[in-house]
């Protein structure tokens, strides 16, 4: 049988656009606009039809579909000057398993040199500042989530908006992010005074007149005597990774995403210390099961083919609060 129960006698149809209007968007358009395009397909067994862009569209990055609505908005920049008009492929799939696709092109207006979101650009956004007048230091046994007393703000002279983002660089270290809109920093990763007593961090802002601005902020980690993050206690260290579901990890290959693979990793720490769960990166990076990181649950997130592989590896890691680790591979049948 196929996902859904869906009967394959009738295939979904034909890609049509719903939307009447013009498929026409200014360069200057804010991302978020709608394009005008609304993808429609029906399966004449009344079997759902969910939508998506080619790969190709994708790593462009100028547009995105709902999956449910078919409708398309604008996730990138246009310039009409480089590109006048583009070609997206929307793909329409059924529960059923069948897939029909069908291409329409997106025509650029020129907006005379204006910048993205009407901006004017004769006022550029003003330099980063720290709004938050608090000595920019954390311990090292913070708990994530911890703000760490920066709070990013420049302002645009013209009143337009301003957004907030971390370096390449800082997003790649993953220890500290950013509220894009608030420009509150916060801690995401553990900190080891031992291993390095302060932190640089470069913010930068955009407005919508497509200007931007950066500055850098130290942060400073201060010792916590050796205890480590969340305050957890390393005496005794979370334990084994166990399956608590006892059903068999058998999965079709054709069940549906967001199915739930039968297994639900468990890990505990005798001290009471908070456990989440991860996938290893190499089952992120293969990108067909994802694990809740508070209950274990496992779901599918990819496509799977028998044929291909008939089983596949997972490897759920537990970790403490206390920063202990442990971890379990597990098999899943297909």
């Amino acid at each position: 049988s196929t996902p859904g129960g869906g009967d394959t006698d009738n295939d979904v149809g034909t890609v049509t656009d719903s939307n009447t209007a013009d498929n026409t968007i200014s360069e200057n358009a804010e991302v978020g606009s709608v394009v005008n395009i609304t993808g429609l397909a029906v399966d004449p067994d009344g079997d759902e039809v969910s939508y998506k862009l080619s790969d190709a569209d994708i790593a462009k990055g100028l547009f995105a579909i709902d999956a449910t609505t078919g409708v398309v908005t604008l996730i990138g920049n246009l310039d009409h000057e480089v590109a006048d008009s583009h070609s997206i492929t929307i793909i329409a799939r059924s529960t059923d398993g069948s897939i029909s696709q069908e291409s329409f092109d997106i025509t650029v207006t020129d907006a005379d040199g204006s910048t993205p979101g009407g901006g004017d650009t004769d006022n550029d956004v003003g330099p980063v500042t720290d709004s938050n007048a608090a000595d920019n230091t954390i311990s090292e046994n913070a708990e994530i989530g911890s703000v760490v007393n920066i709070t990013g703000l420049a302002v645009d002279p013209d009143g337009d908006e301003v957004s907030y983002k971390l370096s390449d660089a800082d997003i790649a270290k993953g220890l500290f992010a950013i509220d894009a809109t608030t420009g509150v920093v916060t801690l995401i990763g553990n900190l080891d005074h031992e291993v390095a007593d302060s932190h640089s961090i470069t913010i930068i802002a955009t407005s919508t007149d497509g200007s931007t601005s950066q500055e850098s902020f130290d942060i400073t980690v201060t010792d916590a005597d050796g205890s480590t993050p969340g305050g957890g206690d390393t005496d005794n260290d979370v334990g084994p990774v166990t399956d608590s579901n006892a059903a068999e990890n058998t999965l079709s290959e054709n069940a549906e995403i967001g199915t739930v693979v039968n297994i639900t990793g468990l890990a505990t720490d005798p001290d009471g210390d908070d456990v989440t769960y991860a996938l290893s990166q190499a089952d992120i990076d293969a990108g067909l099961f994802a694990i809740d990181a508070t209950t274990g649950v496992v779901t599918l997130i990819g496509n799977l083919d028998h044929d291909t592989a008939d089983s596949h590896s997972i490897t759920i890691i537990a970790t403490s609060t206390d920063g202990s680790t442990s971890q379990e591979s597990f098999d899943i049948t297909v």
